[in-house]
Parts: structure tokens; C-alpha cells; sequence
């Protein structure tokens, strides 16, 4: 079975795809000011992140279809999971100022972590702290210039949030809501990783390093309670708003198929059922490369299916 080489689009912006009959046979996107079109005479893969990819199926009428009328969208397929369970790991700061000039990072700022676990009947951990050899630009804070910092985070977060489309058209921002906090089993797991992290922070082997504490200012329960609502960033992590399942909320089944149409898989971060409990850089290159596997399985079956 003869297949032309792969169309990559990448640079352009990706307008929406192509559906007709049930099934993606391209894209639209945009490049230069024109409106241009890629075919596909075999599928076509999805891989624009947690927040691009359900973008780029609900503009073209995959999604919930009551969300979708309210733009004029016709709900091609409707599957009401698009853009809902969008995970993410969420930090919060213990900054201190160093007492003599720290060193230039040999690794990117992070210099350590560890995994621990809030609860020990849990099966596995739920927090990571970081160690960081230079504390981030946080506006909202006064930080001194020689300071460094821990940051303790949630990696298995019980709050979820969502994405939804704010216009049809395909230049308007997303409406994204994160959900953080939302649940108060997160709270807790943020201040428990918050007190083991500055027991860390003020312990002997920081001595030669530790000037002062400059946050957090208080460090009873119920200050750093308030403190991690204040108090806390993202960890660039999102996940989980093209979910794979069979359930009523999925949107791919688990050869990334999305479902309800023909040619279309999603592999990226999205595609996620729940977020991973650490960096999701690695998951995402190894959701990648299953993906390669399982369209390179269906060329081979239609291939063989051709030839019979």
C-alpha cells in the first residue's frame, strides 16, 4: 500500500481540523496570512499539549456539544470530556537568604529533590520537594538578590480544572481554569510538604549557607494554610484534558483513537487519565513513542488487509 511522505505542521498555526464523514482527513492553518489545507491519506496526530489539543478539537466540533452551541460550533461528535480533568503539580516557597554569595547552578536552578509521602498509608508519594540554588522572580514577593529557595509541591493532586473554547475563533484566548486547591486533601499534602521542607531548610547542614528566613514569615498550621493559598505557582506540568479511557468522560480510547472518529489519534500530555507523579517531559516523549508503535501496528494491519 503506497503512502506519501509525512506533512509535519508545525511553524503555521493550526486553525482546525478537517472532518468529513466521521472521519479527520487534514488540517486547516494558517501561514503567511493565507488559509492553507494538509491532507492526510491515512490519519492524522494531535499533539499540541494540555491546552492546544483540546483547543484544536473543539474548534472543529469535538467537545461538549451545549458548550459548542453557544459559538455556533456543530457538535460533529459529542464527547463531553474534551477539555474537562486538566491536572497540574503545584508548588509553594521557603526563600532564604544566603550568607555568602552561592554558586552558579550546574544544573538548571534545580539542584535536588526528593519524593516523599504525606499520609504513609498512601501507596506511593504524593510530594516533591525541590531544592533550588537561587530563588524564582516571584513579583508578588520581596526577594533579596542572594537568596535560594525550596519548593514544595503537590504531585498527586485531587483538584482538577478545565478548558473551554471563549469564541470560534481560532485566535481568541482559552478560558482555562486550573482548579488548584480546589480540593482540600491538596491543602493539606502542600502544608504537610511545606513543614518537612523547612525542617530541611533550617536543619545543621544548611548552617554555612542560611543568612535568614524570609519566607514564610509565620509557620504555625494555620499561617502556612494560609500561606500556600497565597503563595504558590505552577509547575508547567498540565495533563490530562483529552483523558484516555472508556469511560462516559475519555476522549481517546487506549490505541489514542479519539473516539467517535475515524483517523484521528491524540499523543501528547493531554491524553493523560491522571498526571503522572513526577516531570512530565519524559511520560510525554515515551506517550510519543508508543504512539509511533501502535500507527505503525495499524499500517501494518491495513497493509496486510489491502494485500489480501
Amino acid at each position: 500500500m503506497n503512502r506519501p511522505n509525512l506533512t509535519v505542521v508545525t511553524r503555521a498555526t493550526t486553525r482546525k481540523l478537517i472532518l468529513k464523514s466521521g472521519s479527520c482527513v487534514g488540517v486547516e492553518y494558517s501561514e503567511g496570512g493565507r488559509i492553507e489545507r494538509a491532507e492526510a491519506s491515512s490519519e492524522v496526530i494531535l499533539s499540541a499539549g494540555a491546552f492546544g489539543s483540546p483547543k484544536l478539537l473543539m474548534l472543529s466540533g469535538i467537545g461538549n456539544a451545549g458548550d459548542l452551541g453557544k459559538f455556533g460550533i456543530k457538535a460533529e461528535v459529542d464527547l463531553p470530556g474534551v477539555g474537562r480533568n486538566l491536572q497540574d503539580h503545584l508548588l509553594t516557597f521557603i526563600i532564604h537568604e544566603g550568607k555568602k554569595p552561592l554558586p552558579v547552578s550546574a544544573y538548571n536552578v534545580l539542584e535536588a529533590h526528593f519524593f516523599a509521602k504525606s499520609d504513609n498509608r498512601r501507596i506511593g508519594p504524593d510530594h516533591q520537594p525541590l531544592l533550588m540554588c537561587s530563588a524564582p522572580p516571584l513579583p508578588y514577593l520581596d526577594i533579596p538578590p542572594n537568596a535560594y529557595a525550596i519548593a514544595p509541591g503537590v504531585i498527586r493532586p485531587a483538584s482538577t480544572g478545565e478548558v473551554r473554547l471563549t469564541s470560534e475563533d481560532p485566535d481568541a484566548p482559552l478560558y482555562v481554569d486550573p482548579g488548584y486547591l480546589r480540593e482540600e486533601a491538596d491543602v493539606r499534602c502542600l502544608v504537610h510538604s511545606l513543614e518537612m521542607s523547612l525542617e530541611v531548610a533550617n536543619a545543621t547542614p544548611f548552617g554555612d549557607w542560611r543568612k535568614a528566613q524570609i519566607y514564610p514569615r509565620k509557620t504555625d498550621r494555620a499561617s502556612l494554610t494560609q500561606y500556600v493559598r497565597e503563595v504558590s505557582e505552577t509547575y508547567h506540568h498540565h495533563a490530562g484534558t483529552c483523558k484516555m479511557g472508556i469511560d462516559s468522560m475519555s476522549v481517546v480510547d487506549p490505541e489514542l483513537h479519539v473516539h467517535g472518529i475515524d483517523g484521528l489519534r491524540v499523543a501528547d500530555a493531554s491524553i493523560m487519565p491522571a498526571v503522572v507523579s513526577g516531570n512530565t517531559n519524559a511520560p510525554s516523549i515515551m506517550i510519543g513513542e508508543k504512539a509511533t508503535d501502535l500507527i505503525r501496528a495499524g499500517n501494518s494491519a491495513a497493509s496486510e488487509r489491502t494485500v489480501a
